[in-house]
């Protein structure tokens, strides 16, 4: 594969893939792929490359920031974050069972992310969906392992659809899923929340 990515996230991964990080990892490792022609596989999507400014050949922008009216002639990818679900892996996220003041605790966390392409053409939102998929597989343990994931993953193509949002556009989504470990250590007679609580404040809220 031609790709040349770069995954330079470590001020992102100072903190647990959160939903807010995610989409920014994402939206840029997709700006970078659209960044250079070069960069794309399927030759009929190479003329596609991203600038900043809105003269980009191709919008590359998360949902609650994208606009339909911006998208006109050009296609697009717009990145939708989905639900978090929790798994506890122990009784009350206790680490190997301690059971201690000062407790290390660990749970687990699963989300995923929509890639909405979007094009005029059907046939172009179809090799938009599968180029995006292709990248994100290729580089997909790399991206695991740049931000700390425990797994990192396309799982799904969509069904090509009409867009309801832009006349005469269609979309096909592609599902990215990906779960992470947060892990914390509880000190409850240190924890200023918890001081601050009162029974009776408790009652009169």
């Amino acid at each position: 594969m031609s790709q040349a990515i770069t995954l330079e996230l470590s001020a992102l991964c100072q903190l647990f893939p959160r939903p807010q990080i995610m989409t920014g990892v994402l939206r840029e490792i997709l700006i970078q792929l659209f960044g250079r022609e070069n960069n794309v596989d399927e030759q009929d999507l190479r003329q596609l490359v991203w600038k900043e400014g809105v003269r980009t050949a191709i919008l590359i922008e998360s949902y609650h920031a994208w606009n339909p009216s911006l998208i006109a002639k050009r296609p697009a990818i717009i990145l939708r974050r989905n639900t978090y679900t929790r798994e506890p892996r122990a009784i009350d996220d206790r680490y190997q069972g301690q059971i201690t003041m000062e407790s290390t605790r660990t749970t687990f966390w699963q989300g995923s992310h929509t890639l909405f392409c979007i094009s005029r053409s059907g046939a172009q939102a179809e090799l938009l969906s599968t180029e995006v998929a292709q990248a994100l597989t290729t580089f997909g343990a790399a991206i695991r392992d740049a931000v700390n994931l425990h797994r990192f993953g396309v799982m799904e193509i969509g069904g090509i659809a009409e867009l309801e949002e832009v006349a005469e556009h269609f979309v096909v989504p592609v599902t990215v899923a990906y779960a992470y470990q947060q892990s914390w250590i509880t000190r409850p007679y240190n924890m200023p929340i918890l001081k601050s609580l009162s029974l009776k404040s408790v009652l009169e809220g």
